[in-house]
């Protein structure tokens, strides 16, 4: 009985349409793969007060030695399951792109050890080998990013902080809300705060690091179910999947079609992004799987094209959301029943495409708007400039002219 009640408790935060699967990937059929991995343990991204930051001599939000640790061991895990279709590393065969943070770098380098790890030492006592990884400024990075600037997303963000569902969220944890917004001397308790409660919490518990007095593991509990159904807020709208989740599906699936059409190359297999739990959760909530808990330091979302007999590419969707962990799972995707294809696959998501994403944001408006206001205000400022010049120069002139009128001495016309 009590084993049941675990695995009914175990497949309770899996996606409904999901299911087990073995670690060894189909390479029979396999053709091209691209993984989405969360960085490994870090420091906490932001601090609940500034005398904190004694805790974390790392910095803040900084991976840390166990973090790479559990990159190293998701690299080998990625090995296990695609080792022998990836053979040793080549330049053209993989590509990994990271976000502009040092976690998300770090983390990459470190998987790579572990999936690739080299043949002989790089030098005496160096068993290692270098291998690139790319990344692009947060300010253009839209796909891997979650705070690039887009207003149109955070209006739409905003709108979720007022929705039904939020108001259901204080309701349920009213009584902890308010219990923080004391604790913490937070005046305006804001669910959108929540994270960053969880997030200092977790990482002092992953540390040995001694809770306040107030703090225990029941209360803990609470904080993490609150924190992940607060997390169901992001990306679950039609505007935040489109612009927050469909730039990278829409890059993901496009490779997908570079791959069938040569432009990447006959050996090009793998590509990797090293990103965020929010990267991996709009890419999920953008194919239509929704989740219960919020993905796991070093973990890892995994989209697989597979190329059948008649040339039909089927995409494959899997997930591995526990760290340190075997388990991995797979999701059917909703409205494209298995064997999905790609073709189907791009017809059912391509509304989430955006067409212009700095249009979409509301950036190019503003640009426009602001550029306009430059303008004007040069031309308001060259206007001005002309007339007091003009009259300036019309004074002068003026009274040069009175004075060319008037002698110079006092003379008398009778004498």
């Amino acid at each position: 009985m009590l084993l049941l009640l675990l695995l009914s408790a175990s497949s309770s935060t899996m996606a409904s349409n999901s299911k087990e699967t073995g670690i060894r990937a189909d390479t029979s059929t396999l053709e091209y793969v691209h993984s989405i991995w969360r960085h490994g343990d870090r420091t906490p991204a932001e601090l609940l007060s500034l005398e904190d930051i004694r805790k974390w001599p790392e910095g803040i939000g900084e991976l840390t030695e166990e973090g790479a640790a559990q990159q190293y061991r998701l690299g080998k895990w990625l090995r296990r399951r695609y080792g022998e279709w990836l053979g040793d590393f080549r330049r053209d065969t993989i590509y990994i792109r990271s976000s502009d943070y040092n976690r998300t770098l770090m983390s990459a380098m470190a998987n790579m050890a572990g999936l690739f790890p080299p043949k002989r030492p790089l030098t005496p006592g160096i068993n290692w080998q270098p291998i690139p990884v790319h990344t692009r400024p947060k300010a253009t990075d839209k796909e891997l990013y979650e705070d690039a600037k887009c207003p149109m997303a955070e209006l739409e963000m905003s709108k979720q902080w007022k929705s039904k569902k939020a108001d259901g969220i204080r309701k349920k944890y009213a009584r902890e809300l308010a219990f923080f917004a004391e604790k913490l001397n937070l005046k305006n308790m804001e669910l959108k705060v929540t994270w960053a409660i969880y997030d200092n919490f977790f990482c002092e518990q992953q540390h040995n690091i001694p809770w306040p007095k107030w703090m225990n593991s029941t209360l803990f509990s609470r904080v993490t179910d609150l924190y992940n159904e607060v997390s169901q807020l992001d990306f679950h709208t039609e505007t935040l999947r489109r612009l927050r989740g469909g730039t990278l599906l829409e890059e993901i699936l496009n490779r997908f079609k570079d791959k069938i059409n040569g432009n990447l190359g006959e050996n090009a297999k793998f590509y990797a992004y090293s990103a965020h739990d929010s990267t991996i959760a709009a890419l999920l909530a953008t194919f239509g799987i929704f989740y219960e808990i919020y993905p796991k330091y070093a973990t890892c979302l995994l989209v697989e094209m597979h190329k059948l007999q008649n040339e039909t590419r089927i995409i494959r969707v899997f997930h591995k959301n526990e760290t340190d962990i075997d388990r991995l799972i797979e999701y059917s995707i909703p409205g494209c029943s298995p064997p999905c294809t790609l073709q189907k696959l791009l017809e059912d998501l391509s509304r989430y495409f955006p067409s212009d994403w700095e249009t979409e944001c509301g950036l190019t408006s503003n640009f426009e708007f602001v550029y306009l206001v430059i303008i004007f205000g040069l031309l308001t400022a060259t206007i001005c400039s002309s007339t007091m010049f003009l009259l300036e120069k019309y004074k002068k002139k003026q009274k040069f002219s009175g004075e060319d009128t008037v002698p110079m001495l006092n003379v008398d016309d009778s004498d």
